[in-house]
């Protein structure tokens, strides 16, 4: 049973993976994975609170798609349905030792939320640094990405 749960919940992720979109790392632009399939693993698994419509992957949880990958502690994607009658994710995250890398660019933090809705993304937490190859942007309370605007705010 805990098999078809974790692989349910892979392939719902996986259909909605514009929630890593953050830092232009999405189906948003042309950097990262897009269309890729979108892999999950966790060490301690992945948990589907149908109820409270979240997915949580614990235990040095990590989400690839393409060269975009998210890893943290514990991974949580929150979704909602559509009126289509299928669901999406409108929130994305990452708790302790997060660190979100596409090719050239990466970030860290010990925090992050990522709002779908508002392509925002939000690190806090001690040593928080975003670095391109152009780049190099540190902060002592908050770290922000507007993807759309493709602007960091420290």
């Amino acid at each position: 049973m805990r098999r078809v749960l974790v692989a349910a919940a892979i392939l719902i992720l996986a259909a909605h993976s514009a929630a890593w979109a953050a830092m232009g790392f999405g189906p948003s632009s042309n950097k990262g994975g897009g269309e890729q399939p979108l892999s999950i693993e966790a060490e301690d698994g992945i948990e589907w609170q149908q109820q409270a419509q979240i997915y949580i992957a614990r235990g040095n949880a990590r989400a690839t798609q393409g060269d975009v990958s998210v890893t943290g502690d514990t991974l949580t994607a929150h979704y909602r349905p559509t009126k289509g009658g299928d669901t999406e994710i409108w929130r994305v995250i990452a708790e302790g030792n997060v660190r979100i890398s596409s090719g050239t660019q990466w970030a860290t933090g010990d925090r992050a939320v990522y709002d779908v809705d508002k392509g925002v993304l939000v690190m806090t937490g001690k040593a928080l640094r975003l670095e391109t190859q152009q780049e190099r942007i540190t902060a002592k309370q908050s770290l922000e990405y507007w993807d759309q605007k493709r602007v960091a705010v420290a």
